[in-house]
C-alpha cells in the first residue's frame, strides 16, 4: 500500500507511469483505490484532486515517487530531506546468552527487518558492513535510533549495537560535521545554568526571546556530538 494525496487531474485503476525519485520511469498498474470515511478505510473507484488516498498494486514504489499519467508524466519535486547524523552497527546477537530474550536472532532476519524499516522511515539508511551479520544504521538521531531498537526487541529481534558516532563530511578539503538547532524553554532564573551546561557541549546561543511571565525562550547551535 501507498498513501499520497493526489494534486492534479483523476486516478481510477488502470497503467500508470512510476517517476521514480532517482528520475527513472517505469510502466505501473494501480489495481485497488482505497479512501477514508473518519478512521474506517474504504475501498473506491476513482478521486479527484486533492484527496488523500491509498492505492494497491505497485509493489515496490519508494517514498518521493510520483504515479503520474501514462502518455505524459512528469513527476512532482523531489521531497527534501534532511541528511542523517548519527550512525550505529546492529549486529545479530553472539554473546553467551544469545537465544534467550529474542525469537529472530539470525543476521538473516536482522537485514530483512531493518532494510524493510528503511522502506517506510525515509531518513534512515542501511548499509552492509565487511562483516555478514553486521548493518550500519545510519539515521537523523540518537533517539530516532533508539526508538528502532525498542520496536525490534519488542517484536522478538535480538540485536547488538555499537557506540553511536556523528557523521562526518570533506567538503572543500575541510572536515564538517553535523550542527542541529536546540530551543529551550526555561523560566529566566536558569538562564546561568543552562547556558553553562551547554557550553562545555560546544554550544553557542544565537537568539534569546523573552516571552513574558518570567520566562525566556534560548536558541541553540550545538553540534550532534555535543
Amino acid at each position: 500500500m501507498a498513501i499520497g494525496r493526489l494534486k492534479s487531474g483523476k486516478l481510477a485503476a488502470g497503467n500508470y507511469t512510476l517517476c521514480r525519485a532517482d528520475g527513472t520511469q517505469e510502466a505501473a498498474k494501480v489495481t485497488q483505490i482505497y479512501g477514508w470515511r473518519g478512521l474506517k478505510r474504504v475501498e473506491i473507484d476513482s478521486v479527484d484532486a486533492g484527496d488523500i488516498v491509498a492505492i494497491a498494486g505497485i509493489e515496490d514504489i519508494g517514498i518521493g515517487d510520483t504515479v503520474a499519467d501514462r502518455e505524459n508524466p512528469k513527476a512532482l519535486p523531489a521531497l527534501r530531506i534532511d541528511e542523517p547524523t548519527i550512525t550505529m552497527v546492529f549486529s545479530s546477537n553472539n554473546s553467551p546468552w544469545a537465544g534467550r530474550e529474542g525469537e529472530f536472532v539470525t543476521s538473516r532476519k536482522l537485514r530483512e527487518r531493518l532494510f524493510l524499516e528503511q522502506k517506510k522511515n525515509v531518513s534512515l539508511r542501511i548499509a552492509d558492513t565487511e562483516q555478514p551479520d553486521s548493518f550500519q544504521v545510519t539515521g537523523r538521531g540518537e533517539f530516532q535510533l533508539a526508538i528502532i531498537i525498542e520496536t525490534m526487541r519488542r517484536e522478538g529481534y535480538e540485536v547488538m549495537v555499537s557506540k553511536p558516532t556523528v557523521v562526518t563530511r570533506e567538503i572543500d578539503a575541510k572536515l564538517h560535521e553535523p550542527v542541529e538547532l536546540l530551543v529551550i524553554d526555561i523560566p529566566e532564573d536558569f538562564i546561568g545554568v543552562v547556558s553553562q551546561l551547554l557550553a562545555m557541549r560546544k554550544a553557542r546561543m544565537t537568539k534569546m526571546t523573552h516571552g513574558g511571565s518570567s520566562r525566556v525562550r534560548l536558541e541553540f547551535n550545538v553540534p550532534s556530538r555535543g
